[in-house]
């Protein structure tokens, strides 16, 4: 997934990617917010002291920075869930439109999706599959009755 994700990207619509791009975001956010509130406890009880701070400044300092990378982490965890969420339903929903813009008609079975996916994978990665017979490139032609 992580090869294809890439590739993915190009052909999911615009909403999706707007939808993913937020979520990465609210991911990213909260680490950093984990992160620096994480190393503001140390800090404040290395420095604190030091300074001449009085203890109930720099204790309650390092006491809240714990409490907010704390929350911030849980709400990290809540938003990975979420994004990863839609990281897979991008791959559920739209798999196979990532075949068709790489001139792949889809798979008939389960075992034929996963056999051509592992030698596309080996094309795109390797440049080269262990079975070739399995890669070949086709024109994808619409069925009968669609419309654009």
């Amino acid at each position: 997934a992580v090869f294809f994700w890439p590739h993915l990207l190009q052909v999911i619509p615009r909403t999706t990617q707007a939808e993913l791009a937020s979520a990465r975001a609210s991911v990213e956010t909260t680490v950093v917010v984990t992160t620096l509130s994480a190393l503001l406890v140390p800090i404040s009880a290395a420095l604190g002291p030091g300074l001449g701070l009085p203890l109930a400044l720099w204790l309650s300092v390092a006491v809240g920075a714990l409490l907010i990378s704390r929350i911030s982490y849980r709400s990290g965890v809540r938003a990975a869930i979420g994004f990863a969420t839609l990281v897979r339903t991008a791959f559920d929903l739209h798999h196979r439109d990532l075949l068709h813009a790489l001139g792949y008609e889809p798979p008939r079975t389960l075992e034929e999706e996963r056999a051509l996916w592992r030698a596309v994978g080996q094309t795109l990665y390797r440049r080269g599959a262990d079975d070739d017979t399995l890669v070949v490139f086709v024109t994808y032609t619409e069925p009968e009755g669609s419309a654009d």
